[in-house]
């Protein structure tokens, strides 16, 4: 856990840093929702150097994490681990780019194995979400719709299991 919390660390200095940077370049921010900012801080653009040095610090504290933390003892933590990792992956600065996405897209499908629909239907779609972002960034549109397309189904399905009432099924489907 310190592995995975070290690796969060470092991880989110460099988003703490492109949200700090968007905030002070003058544009109003104030109506963003944490989805909203989140994906804008996900799809941020990262400069080379210390951000750089902070995502692999990252990458190889989860990797250490990995070292204990087995899908077979410790499936959910492995799975959290697991998407973490992802996450650094895609961002990546040094090395090969297509590799590093190769990489990442590898994580996420080996996270989907604990995160699944039934077992963890939130973590599934967020884990879907974060692949097709991967495979339309790649233009592997195909495969990006249908990644797009599981990920609906299993939030219409979390929707569906709602009971208090339309607006707590509209802020779901949002999120």
């Amino acid at each position: 856990m310190t592995q995975n919390n070290l690796g969060r660390a470092y991880f989110d200095r460099d988003v703490a840093k492109s949200w700090d940077n968007f905030a002070q370049s003058g544009t109003n921010f104030q109506w963003f929702e944490p989805p909203i900012y989140s994906a804008f801080i996900q799809r941020s653009n990262r400069i080379l150097g210390e951000s750089a040095n902070n995502i692999e610090n990252a990458i190889a504290a989860y990797s250490a994490a990995l070292q204990v933390l087995t899908d077979s003892a410790f499936p959910q933590l492995w799975a959290s681990v697991q998407m973490n990792l992802g996450n650094a992956s895609s961002y990546r600065i040094l090395g090969e780019r297509a590799k590093n996405i190769e990489s990442a897209i590898a994580v996420y499908r080996a996270t989907l194995e604990v995160y699944t629909r039934n077992a963890f239907p939130q973590n599934h779609a967020e884990t879907l979400f974060n692949l097709g972002i991967l495979y339309q960034d790649e233009k592997q549109l195909d495969l990006a719709y249908n990644t797009f397309t599981q990920a609906i189904e299993t939030v219409e399905a979390l929707r569906g299991e709602i009971a208090s009432g339309e607006e707590a099924k509209r802020k779901q489907a949002e999120e």
